[in-house]
């Protein structure tokens, strides 16, 4: 699933002008909120596609897999509110 969804991501990318591509890779590279959001969506995916992959046969470790693929974007969203009320 992460191979069709990276493939549908490409075409997209590749119909795209080419002042908007290179504004995209310019966002990337100069604000790291974009890198911190790229970083989360591929760790998610990353352990997504562990816990979908892998026959598990104790429901401890894909539950323990799914709180840890969570704690960055928790983090994110506290630090968010914290910044927003000061």
């Amino acid at each position: 699933m992460a191979a069709v969804w990276g493939f549908g991501v490409w075409r997209r990318y590749r119909k795209m002008r080419s002042g908007v591509r290179m504004s995209l890779w310019a966002m990337v590279r100069q604000f790291g909120w974009t890198r911190l959001i790229l970083a989360q969506s591929a760790w998610l995916t990353l352990t997504a596609v562990v816990i979908v992959a892998v026959p598990w046969s104790e429901r401890l470790v894909p539950q323990v897999l799914f709180w840890v693929a969570l704690v960055p974007t928790l983090l994110t969203v506290w630090f968010e509110r914290a910044a927003m009320r000061s």
